[in-house]
Formats: C-alpha cells, sequence, structure tokens
C-alpha cells in the first residue's frame, strides 16, 4: 500500500526521494526487505528527537483534547473505501483528529524566529494532506519542533488536494501492481543499492583524475619513444610511473 512515507515522493514534491526511490521502498516492504534508512545527519536528527517533540506536543494540548497512542503492533491503517492507502499516525486525537511531528535539522540551534508555514512546505504539505484524507479526520497539527520550543499548525483538508493528488497516487499503485509481478523487478528491487555520487566535488576530482592519468600516459609514451637511446635510465624511470612504483598504469 501507498503510505505518508511516499506521497511526495510519488507526487514530485520531495527534495531528495524520486518515484522510483518511492516504488523501490513499497516493493522491499511488501516483499518483507528491511527498509532502507536514510543515514544523514538531517534523518538521524529527526529520529533522535521525534519522540521527545512529540511528548512536547501532548504536553500543549488542551484538556478537552483527547488522544491515544497508535499501539505498535498495528503498522497501518487502510482507508476503509480503498484498498491501496494505509497511514500510521503515532497519535490520534478525539474528536478525530492526528498531528504530524517534524523536527527541521536547520533549527537544531535553537528555536527560530518562525517556523515555515506548511503551505511553504509542498512535501510536507502532501504528507499531512494524505494523513488526513486515509484517516478521514477533520483536521492535522502540523507541529515543528526545536530545541528552543516548537510551533503547531492547525491543517484542513483541501478538497482541491484530494481531487488531483489521489488520481495520480491511484495511477502510481496499479505501476506498482505491476512492478510486484515480475519476479525479476521484484529481486532487482531487494538487492542493495549501489551508492552514487553525483556532487560537483565529485565530478571535479574525477576531471582531475582524468587530467593526471592523461598526463602521466603521455610522459610514458615519450620515455619509451627515447628508450633506445638510453635504455637502463629510461627503463628505471618508467618502472617508478607504472604498477611497480606508483601503483599507476598506462
Amino acid at each position: 500500500m501507498i503510505t505518508e512515507n511516499e506521497v511526495a515522493a510519488i507526487l514530485g514534491s520531495h527534495r531528495t526521494m524520486t518515484e522510483a526511490d518511492a516504488m523501490r521502498a513499497m516493493v522491499r516492504r511488501m516483499s518483507g526487505a528491511p527498509a532502507e534508512l536514510s543515514d544523514s545527519l538531517p534523518a538521524q536528527y529527526a529520529r533522535h528527537h521525534w519522540l521527545g517533540a512529540l511528548q512536547e506536543y501532548l504536553l500543549e494540548l488542551p484538556p478537552e483534547v483527547e488522544w491515544a497512542k497508535v499501539p505498535e503492533s498495528i503498522p497501518g491503517i487502510q482507508r476503509p473505501d480503498v484498498t491501496w492507502a494505509a497511514a500510521r499516525p503515532a497519535v490520534m486525537l478525539l474528536p478525530p483528529a492526528i498531528v504530524d511531528v517534524r523536527c527541521p535539522y536547520a533549527f537544531r540551534s535553537g528555536r527560530p524566529a518562525w517556523f515555515d508555514a506548511i503551505d511553504e512546505l509542498p512535501a510536507s504539505y502532501d504528507r499531512v494532506q494524505f494523513l488526513l484524507w486515509v484517516m478521514k479526520a477533520n483536521w492535522a497539527d502540523f507541529y515543528q519542533w526545536s530545541p528552543g520550543g516548537g510551533h503547531a499548525e492547525r491543517v484542513l483538508p483541501d478538497l482541491d488536494w484530494q481531487a488531483e493528488a489521489i488520481p495520480k497516487l491511484k495511477l502510481f499503485y496499479g505501476q506498482f501492481e505491476k512492478e510486484m509481478a515480475d519476479p525479476m523487478r521484484v529481486a532487482w528491487h531487494c538487492k542493495p543499492k549501489i551508492r552514487v555520487i553525483d556532487t560537483a566535488k565529485a565530478h571535479a576530482l574525477v576531471e582531475a583524475y582524468d587530467a593526471q592519468s592523461e598526463a602521466l600516459t603521455k610522459t610514458l609514451n615519450e620515455l619509451r619513444t627515447m628508450s633506445n637511446d638510453k635504455p637502463a635510465m629510461i627503463a628505471g624511470r618508467i618502472w617508478e610511473l607504472t604498477d611497480a612504483g606508483w601503483g599507476l598504469s598506462e
């Protein structure tokens, strides 16, 4: 099933996760393969502080708002009228409402002068709207936390969002079913992911390496051309520049 963790990637609003990443995550989950958690500093920071942030939010709730934890044994709550969408909020509020807790890494040094509104955070907006739709909740609190304090923003269901996003999510789920029907594709998704480093610094290092390799190759060819005149000296120099010396080869 599609969960709140893949929605932003499927809809194209996630900053780092792609639609292909969402497909891989869903196939792995359905196949019983372990989840591939991000080891980035922002992800580690969020996982470390999330529970404490949730507890701080619950302490700030008005007395008339009741809440209950969703048992750990429940992997997800399915929307009653569809077979492809489920969500797992950590806490349900009464009347039917939810809370989505975020711990922005950018605010780790203290409370900022202001938190970004959810309208300015497309991935978070998609996530919260999906939670509202799946849970049929009346409202959601989007709670952003920092060491200096937190801020809750009340979010209502967006019918325009539902009209545009739900058909796209349903179409993606159809593609997911085709992916699951192909054993070779399932096996490919479940293999360990090869890490690809695609940064400006990495490209600069590769270009510098290529330039140095080209210069060394040119020098070796010139030395070989001259070796007929001074064989002993030139042969020693070639030995230094190749595998026996520097670990470089032509």
